[in-house]
């Protein structure tokens, strides 16, 4: 099982018409969603303070040091955070489409 994630990016100017869109198909071929999250921040030179970051942006309500036990593999993390977690993960792709 692996971690797709598919984003699309509008511009639009003053007037709300799209001017440019761009589209990020971003495949993480891994067992588990712990090390695609970590490779994607790896790929992007960000930390997991940035995910967090992301993931307080979309509604996640637990604490930094909570994320980065996760992604460590020191705690679990209820399901509604984890699917938090991955959106973030898609945001963080969703800005910075240019990174291979």
């Amino acid at each position: 099982m692996g971690f797709s994630v598919t984003s699309t990016v509008e511009k639009q100017d003053h007037s709300g018409v799209v001017r440019e869109s761009v589209t990020v198909d971003r495949q993480y071929p891994f067992e588990n969603h712990r090390e695609c999250i970590l490779r994607v921040l790896r790929d992007q030179g960000m930390e997991p303070f940035d995910l967090w970051v992301y993931y307080y942006g979309v509604g996640g309500s637990l604490g930094d040091f909570d994320i980065e036990a996760y992604l460590f593999g020191l705690m679990p993390l209820p399901e509604l955070e984890h699917l938090l977690l991955i959106e973030a993960t898609g945001e963080i792709l969703s800005d910075n489409p240019q990174t291979p």
